[in-house]
């Protein structure tokens, strides 16, 4: 027991040098130190890491021989071509006007081109440029036509917001007029009352003056036929006896001052 202690001491206090180390023949539990190996160990463990065990070595099998590498064969040479090489054809000298001259296709027919549909082949060049180029022309006229059509109709609508603006215009015009005879009627209405009170008060008046006028008529009736009275008295009055001269008639009811007459007055 003291040993494995001392030789555990050993081997964990690193202050020992190096030479002093012994190697393990198994790995001490963590628990306790004297338990018996959990596994045994083939191999010691190198003095740099004493708690890992070491990286199993390739063991060769003695079936396969060790052969060195050798060196790369370069691979073998191809056969020649049976075949001969064509002749070049023979071209033109290069200008800069000349262009190379390639033999028109035949147009396919309508036949072709829907057997070609059926049995899923692609269309030839010539077909699928025909194809793509009226399809961008029919997009090119259909835009065309779409642009002019709001075209059109920005510039009817422009139109109508011409005309909504000289309508706004005279609408704003026509209010100004429509406050202008507004204050102008409002003016003519109190005109208008003003000028009846003063027909009322005028009317009130002329009455005042003709029931005024009633009264010094009939006192002047009255005192002229007083002085009669009193030249017939004077005349013959001896034989008649005197007689009793009548009392002046009873005066006429005064009217009551309008209400409006104090405001004729103050106008």
């Amino acid at each position: 027991m003291e040993a494995e202690r001392e030789e555990i001491k050993i081997i964990q206090d690193p202050l020992y040098p190096p030479s002093t180390r012994k190697p393990l023949t198994h790995f001490p539990h963590p628990q306790s130190p004297s338990s018996p190996p959990p596994f045994p160990l083939t191999h010691p463990l190198p003095p740099q890491s004493p708690y890992l065990p070491p990286l199993p070595l390739p063991i060769p099998s003695p079936s396969t021989p060790f052969t060195p590498p050798g060196p790369i064969h370069p691979p073998p040479p191809r056969p020649p071509n049976p075949t001969p090489p064509l002749p070049p054809s023979p071209t033109p000298p290069f200008s800069p006007t000349s262009r190379p001259t390639h033999p028109t296709p035949t147009p396919p027919t309508h036949a072709h081109i829907l057997l070609n549909r059926l049995l899923g082949r692609p269309y030839p060049p010539q077909e699928r440029i025909k194809t793509v180029r009226n399809m961008v022309e029919s997009e090119l006229a259909d835009s065309i036509t779409k642009v002019a059509e709001e075209r059109r109709i920005a510039d009817e609508q422009m139109c109508e917001v011409g005309h909504l603006k000289s309508y706004e215009a005279e609408v704003i015009q026509l209010r100004g007029v429509t406050h202008e005879l507004q204050k102008a009627l409002r003016a003519s209405a109190r005109e208008m009352e003003h000028l009846k009170m003063r027909e009322k008060i005028l009317e009130e008046e002329s009455t005042l003056v003709r029931a005024k006028r009633h009264q010094e008529e009939a006192e002047a009736e009255f005192q002229a036929e007083a002085g009669e009275d009193e030249e017939r008295a004077q005349c013959g009055g001896e034989e008649a006896g005197p007689e009793k001269s009548p009392g002046p008639p009873p005066p006429l009811p005064t009217p009551l001052p309008h209400k409006y007459h104090a405001l004729l007055l103050i106008l």
